[in-house]
């Protein structure tokens, strides 16, 4: 009875154990057992790649940091390029354009070498300008002394300088290395325009003969045909071209214009050189006649008078003559006189008053002894026929106004 007493007991305190000890146990077999992890893997970033950025709009603000509240360094224009090296948020990271500054403290500058720690690189010459970066022992850099403030080394911002624009202002327009292509195109076009200036300039200074025409319009030809993204230095180009080919035009006019002027007077020279060949010699010819016509004289008796006042008027009548028989001689010119001569008769006589433009050295006198023509011969002397009745064959010459003809005698019968 005892040991069922017992045995009773002990189901007793078993039934009245906590239900969830059992449960317990369970739980500590499984928090052995390994356990699975969950790892939640974040998106990568891309790298960034750099490009060339172009300005879409005017005055676009190029800031220190990526906010809104940072300093302003400057405002850029469309159509400005620059190089975009990273992003933050809503802006781009661009490289410090080539044409700004930075200043460092002369005092931590020794032979180009910095000498201090953690050394402020500023935009301007003043402590109060912002700090764009910092510089340490041993960082080398290369400047001038400020001519703003003395105080100052002027240097370029060290190369990790970046300064931000809002993206929302910038547009891709090629790799990195698009800005310094363009850059270079637009150092080689404006030293193409330099030259075509300089060329075009000192061409226009020399005659005319030695411009160098196709070689100058060349030059601009190729800066309009090759550089035509540049508008600015191919309007340029095309405002010079226009001017030297103005230049050019007004010299060639000039030019033809002497060069005409000279052929004129070389031609009118050559004419005169061929009308004193002919004159010399008709002069020649005359003389000859004339030697002949002495020669002749002494023969008959007769002196043939060489030396007169008329001849300066017969030879201009020569010449005259000869303008419609080139071939002529003097002797083919009394003789053609000859056949258009005028018979006359009457009595010579002197003609001695001391009048202006004399039209002879004698008179022919009619039968009642009134003046009927004034008289003078090359051909003969006169004079030995005064106060006789005589009949002459003359060839009319001008009478200069006076009321009586004037002849040149050819022959006295």
């Amino acid at each position: 009875m005892k040991r069922i007493a017992t045995i009773s007991a002990l189901a007793s305190m078993l039934l009245a154990l906590p239900f969830t000890s059992v449960n317990s146990e369970e739980s500590q077999k499984t928090d052995t057992q390994p356990q699975v992890e969950t790892t939640v893997v974040k998106e990568q970033k891309k790298p960034f790649t750099a490009f060339t950025g172009q300005v879409v709009k005017n005055r676009v603000r190029m800031r220190l940091n990526p906010s809104l509240d940072s300093p302003i360094l400057r405002e850029l224009e469309k159509g400005e390029m620059i190089v975009v090296v990273n992003e933050d948020d809503d802006f781009y990271a661009v490289q410090s354009p080539e044409d700004i500054k930075a200043y460092i403290f002369r005092t931590y500058v020794l032979d180009g070498v910095v000498e201090g720690h953690h050394v402020n690189i500023r935009l301007e010459p003043t402590l109060d300008s912002p700090v764009v970066a910092q510089l340490n022992t041993g960082d080398s850099i290369t400047g001038r002394v400020s001519p703003i403030n003395s105080k100052w080394l002027e240097i370029l911002p060290p190369s990790d300088t970046y300064f931000y624009i809002s993206k929302d202002y910038i547009e891709n327009i090629g790799d990195s290395s698009y800005m310094a292509k363009i850059n270079k195109r637009r150092d080689e076009v404006n030293q193409l325009l330099d030259t075509a200036y300089m060329a075009s300039h000192q061409n226009s200074d020399r005659a005319f003969e030695e411009i160098d025409y196709e070689g100058i319009i060349q030059k601009y030809d190729l800066i309009v045909n090759n550089y035509a993204d540049f508008d600015q230095q191919k309007t340029r180009a095309r405002e010079l071209l226009i001017d030297f080919k103005d230049q050019y035009t007004k010299k060639k006019i000039a030019y033809l214009e002497a060069k005409s002027k000279n052929f004129i007077d070389a031609e009118s020279l050559q004419n005169e050189n061929r009308r004193l060949s002919k004159a010399y010699k008709q002069q020649l010819k005359k003389l000859s006649d004339l030697e002949n016509q002495m020669g002749s004289s002494h023969d008959s008796g007769n002196i043939t008078i060489v030396s007169s006042p008329w001849m300066p008027q017969e030879e201009k009548l020569y010449e005259q003559w000869t303008e419609e028989n080139s071939q002529g001689s003097m002797d083919d010119f009394y003789a053609d006189e000859m056949s258009r001569g005028i018979t006359l008769r009457g009595t010579i006589q002197p003609y001695n008053r001391n009048v202006k433009n004399k039209p002879g050295d004698y008179v022919l006198l009619n039968n009642y002894n009134t003046p009927i023509a004034f008289l003078y011969s090359t051909k003969m002397n006169l004079q030995d026929h005064v106060g006789q009745e005589i009949s002459i064959i003359g060839a009319p010459r001008p009478n200069n106004s006076f009321a009586y003809p004037t002849y040149q005698v050819m022959t006295v019968e």
